[in-house]
């Protein structure tokens, strides 16, 4: 009897341990590999081993985005895939130009949390209007 509360128990502490490592491995690797940008959100998919990190400030070039993925095994992240949005200053831009990258951003983070469906939100619907400054 006391085999079957011990086994399952084991198991669960293995699991949140894990989880802990894998948690303080990307909170590591976000504060070391993009101390020069700022960290506008950070999302772990964890059913994907997917990291999905937004960013503003020096723009990243492929190579370097590369160069930082392949240090992912060094903070133990060995079967996460990185993928890096960088969002660039606005203070700089048209309200025009503003307005078109806001709007490609977010539609972006919808698709992926699979929201961005006619039946579920449209993006006319969101409490914002950025097509008014599109026109």
């Amino acid at each position: 009897m006391s085999v079957l509360i011990v086994v399952p128990s084991i198991f669960s502490a293995a699991t949140l341990v894990q989880d802990s490592i894998v948690r303080t491995g990307i909170n590591n690797f976000i504060e070391e590999e993009f101390s020069d940008a700022i960290i506008i959100s950070q999302d772990y998919q964890e059913d994907d081993d997917l990291l999905l990190v937004t960013t503003r400030g020096k723009r990243l070039t492929e190579e370097e985005l590369a160069d930082i993925e392949s240090r992912l095994p060094d903070y133990g992240l060995h079967a996460i895939e990185l993928s890096v949005t960088q969002v660039p200053d606005l203070n700089g831009l048209s309200g025009e130009q503003a307005a078109r990258i806001l709007q490609d951003y977010l539609e972006s983070r919808l698709q992926q949390f699979n929201l961005f469906d006619s039946r579920q939100i449209d993006l006319e619907d969101l409490p914002f209007e950025l097509q008014n400054e599109m026109n």
